[in-house]
């Protein structure tokens, strides 16, 4: 299989197995070999301290907006012998580069941005498309 033919649902699951945390599939994007990761933007719920019902340690998270940026992340090829699973050595799934959320797929009808986006990738990656 080529890599050009890892889904989304494939690419969400290998990241929120990767990264330890879950990872919807709305929160990503592909272009190319490239994975591109929008992540909500949380602040701390100093309430939670006081709160009795509040089991969690620490505090209680509260979803505030989207982060400013875009994570890029090298595509895995997906597994030619087990579908719905990916052949990768990147064990992490480390972002290589991150982007303003105005030069991002997630962007509608911003194929010129993002297009010049992967070139530059591909470029200083020296990545064979």
């Amino acid at each position: 299989m080529a890599e050009s033919q890892l889904d989304v649902k494939t690419a969400a699951f290998w990241l929120s197995e990767a990264w330890g945390e879950d990872i919807p599939q709305s929160h990503v994007r592909m272009r190319k070999n490239w994975l591109f990761v929008r992540y909500p933007n949380y602040i701390d719920d100093k309430q939670s301290l006081n709160d009795p019902t509040w089991d969690g340690y620490g505090y209680r998270q509260i979803r505030k907006g989207w982060e400013d940026e875009v994570d890029i992340i090298r595509a895995p090829m997906p597994s030619a012998d087990h579908p719905g699973m990916v052949a990768s050595t990147d064990l992490w799934a480390e972002p290589f580069y991150d982007i303003k959320y105005q030069n991002s797929p997630f962007i509608p009808h911003n194929h010129k941005r993002v297009h010049k986006v992967i070139e530059e990738l591909n470029e200083e990656w020296e990545v064979t498309a």
